[in-house]
């Protein structure tokens, strides 16, 4: 990566890089730049005349005269294989460095100006002057040579800070700390030495490790806030990460090659051979979640418990998911608390299991009354067809008195009736559902909340309630589908039958109707006919005597 590229990255953050006025000011034909824990160095090729890189010497030498007085800076300038050397940063060394420069042919050639910084650790402060140079260090070198590097300036104090040599926002974590040096505010705290001893000592006592190593604990790498430059914060993740399965482990070796190498003995032993730091950083949230239960005021049996647990709930620490879960079964069993916990434990799971195993079966029990519901108004429709309809209306009265408006307001109330009652036991087997539920979960939480933890009770219940709710709504609505389906089927029937019968008895009445003639006969008592007159039936006169 170019360093312009580097400088653009630190202005855009807000940070002042301690060359940066000497690279804006040359005419640049290469250059590179590398920093490390010890040493920070600068190339820079130009191709100049010496009265150009007189100048250019002069430049840099004021650059020089701003690093942190706990470092020793080196300052050279190569001419055609000449090697000229800066004494120290006093005016008579540079003035000397100019006039070596100055004797050389007045022509251009290729020079090579070298500033190599040796940087000391004072009070715990280490200066940075390009981080991002930095964190290329961290990413290009094994993790185990850095935190061995990082261990001799750490090991007495329990801090270090990275005093970034102009702006930079305070970022890291307790102990580890960057800041720019503009603005010291974000200086890091030593840490507390009894609760750090505490932790090293558990350690100590109850696994084997990398004895170099044992400087630190996972929290001195726990970021509280990003430094944005991603190969510093993933160096840090997975410093934690790593350390985390190490105070985890009850064996654990950190290779050369940066592979861990563990053995977890809990309820069940968990082993490999060669993890990689990027596959623990992965997990790194909830191992270092459970390392401050078991650590922070732990004892060893939250330690051997904080192990069981794991086993139980992964075959290999990479594979550690579902921190809810976890931290909640810790504190369950941590409130057990008795030798054989673990077992105390899994026979509580297994009855809460059962309990809601139970409700499950209710479910499918309520299901299924609510199919005999269905039947049952099924078979009074079939009863009513074959007792009022085939045997009464066709043997007796014919399909005209059946398919009548009497018979089709009957199936219509029956119909509407019967169709109450389905969605009447639907809604009642629903609401029961939800009733029985919340009561259930109370039960669980008098019988076992004292013990375990209400939010884990949740975890074991609340899935399988949900899913049987789900099951059962399902249900309800195919029923009601079935139902609504049948009782349309039937209600249609007999209005067809209704049309069609009223249809053809109407049209039978008006051709059997015929007008009678006539008949004229005298009148016993007079000469005269009296008019005829009519009795109200349509087509028929009738003659009064």
């Amino acid at each position: 990566m170019l360093l312009m590229h580097r400088i653009s990255l630190h202005i855009n953050r807000g940070e002042t890089f301690v060359f940066q006025d000497l690279i804006d000011n040359l005419n640049v034909y290469s250059h590179s730049c590398t920093e490390r824990l010890d040493q920070f160095v600068l190339n820079i090729k130009v191709v100049a005349t010496p009265s150009t890189v007189a100048d250019y010497a002069r430049r840099a030498v004021s650059c020089v005269r701003k690093i942190s007085q706990r470092d020793r800076c080196d300052f050279s300038v190569e001419i055609c294989g000449d090697e000229m050397v800066l004494g120290d940063d006093s005016q008579e060394a540079e003035d000397g460095l100019v006039e070596s420069i100055l004797r050389h042919d007045d022509e251009e050639s290729e020079t090579v100006l070298t500033v190599r910084i040796n940087k000391h650790c004072v009070n715990s402060i280490l200066s940075l002057y390009d981080v991002v140079a930095f964190g290329q260090y961290l990413k290009e070198e094994k993790l185990r040579a850095v935190l061995l590097a990082l261990a001799t300036r750490f090991s007495q104090s329990g801090f270090l800070c990275f005093e970034v040599q102009g702006e930079f926002l305070a970022a890291g974590s307790d102990t580890i700390r960057f800041f720019g040096s503009v603005d010291r505010a974000g200086e890091c705290r030593k840490s507390s030495v009894s609760l750090r001893e505490n932790v090293i000592n558990l350690f100590r006592e109850n696994s084997y490790g990398s004895s170099e190593l044992d400087s630190f604990i996972p929290s001195d790498f726990w970021m509280h806030g990003a430094t944005g430059v991603e190969n510093i914060d993933r160096f840090m993740a997975s410093a934690c990460a790593v350390l985390s399965a190490v105070f985890l482990s009850n064996v654990s070796e950190l290779l050369a090659d940066d592979t861990l190498r563990y053995k977890v003995a809990g309820y069940k032993s968990l082993e490999n051979g060669a993890v990689t730091a990027a596959e623990l950083a992965a997990v790194r949230d909830i191992l270092y979640m459970v390392y401050r239960w078991a650590y922070v005021d732990g004892t060893a049996d939250k330690l051997g418990l904080a192990r069981n647990i794991i086993s139980l709930h992964a075959t290999r620490l990479e594979a550690l998911t579902g921190s809810d879960e976890v931290m909640n079964a810790l504190h369950s069993n941590y409130q057990i608390y008795l030798k054989g916990n673990v077992a105390t434990y899994l026979e509580l799971k297994g009855k809460i299991a059962d309990m809601v195993a139970d409700s499950t079966t209710k479910t499918y029990t309520m299901v299924d009354e609510l199919l005999d519901s269905v039947k049952n108004s099924v078979f009074l429709v079939v009863t009513f067809l074959l007792t009022v309809v085939l045997i009464s209306g066709f043997k007796d009265a014919g399909p005209e008195m059946i398919f009548s408006a009497g018979y089709l307001a009957v199936v219509s109330i029956l119909t509407v009736v019967l169709s109450l009652w389905v969605a009447m036991n639907c809604w009642e087997a629903l609401g029961k559902f939800d009733s029985a539920s919340v009561a259930q979960r109370e039960l669980l939480q008098r019988s076992f909340g004292q013990i375990i933890l209400p939010e884990e009770i949740d975890q074991s219940f609340e899935p399988t309630r949900c899913e049987n709710r789900r099951y059962l709504k399902d249900q309800l609505f195919r029923y009601l589908k079935w139902w609504g389906v049948i009782g349309i089927v039937f209600v249609a029937a007999f209005v067809i039958g209704y049309c069609v019968f009223d249809i053809s008895s109407t049209a039978v009445s008006e051709e059997a109707l015929i007008v009678q003639p006539v008949e004229q006969t005298p009148s016993l008592g007079g000469s005269a006919l009296e008019e005829p007159r009519t009795d109200g039936v349509r087509g028929q006169r009738f003659i009064a005597s």
